[in-house]
């Protein structure tokens, strides 16, 4: 457990705990007992491109059933929702891409960040993620409270909120980077943000998030992502 709390900032901790209080904080709205101890179900959402990602919903999956082992929690890739083909496809040309032209990727990366500051509304924007299945999904899980480690599951997510679809579920999002994109928008259509600065915490607000909406927490990694990788069978995994 040392390993745990060592893991990247001295503020690591900070952010699995905020991530907790979210989601204690929406236990408070819910009536039901199970043997007579409250038993949250929390849907996690994260990419498998990306250690970042996962590496965080794991330390928050860990230290929510440290608190709570009656806790239900469900990890959910994000990318099942794209179609075994259409997801297959396009980890195969990022991976090749972020390989061989690291330069066109930043710059095809840049200008999504553009036109997500330029359109009418989020909801104009490329769907990468079939938003019918992720709503029957989440529908079934029927969870307390859904946390989210990618941005795309974030944007996703707020895309039904504003449909007003999953309207009574509290969803919470943690931003694993430290730049601003336009990612205060997708914070505006969800219940809670977790940024990994005081200066991203700042610049949210400026950008007219409600404060509410949005803490400093720092960043969680798993201890995972520390374990030494072949990067020849990682690379030959990916068709690389």
């Amino acid at each position: 457990m040392l390993g745990f709390y060592s893991f990247v900032r001295a503020k690591g901790s900070r952010a699995i705990f905020a991530a907790l209080g979210f989601v204690l904080a929406m236990i408070s709205q819910i009536s039901y007992v199970i043997a007579e101890e409250l038993a949250p179900k929390v849907v996690i959402f994260y990419s498998s491109i990306g250690m970042g990602h996962i590496s965080a919903a794991r330390a928050i999956e860990q230290k929510i059933k440290e608190r709570n082992p009656n806790a239900i929690i469900i990890m959910k890739n994000v990318r099942d929702f794209m179609g075994k083909k259409a997801e297959k496809i396009d980890e195969k040309i990022y991976w090749h891409v972020v390989k061989n032209h690291p330069n066109f990727f930043d710059k095809k990366f840049r200008q999504s960040m553009e036109l997500g500051n330029t359109v009418v509304s989020l909801d104009d924007l490329k769907k990468y993620y079939n938003l019918d299945e992720m709503y029957k999904f989440v529908v079934s899980q029927n969870p307390t409270a859904v946390l989210a480690t990618h941005y795309g599951s974030a944007q996703a997510l707020g895309d039904l909120k504003e449909k007003g679809k999953i309207k009574n579920i509290p969803v919470g999002w943690l931003h694993t980077d430290y730049f601003q994109g336009y990612f205060p928008r997708i914070s505006k259509r969800i219940e809670k943000t977790f940024v990994g600065m005081k200066q991203l915490e700042e610049t949210w607000k400026q950008q007219g998030v409600d404060p509410k909406r949005v803490e400093n927490s720092g960043m969680p990694v798993s201890p995972a992502l520390f374990e030494p990788v072949d990067r020849v069978e990682f690379l030959k995994s990916k068709g690389l």
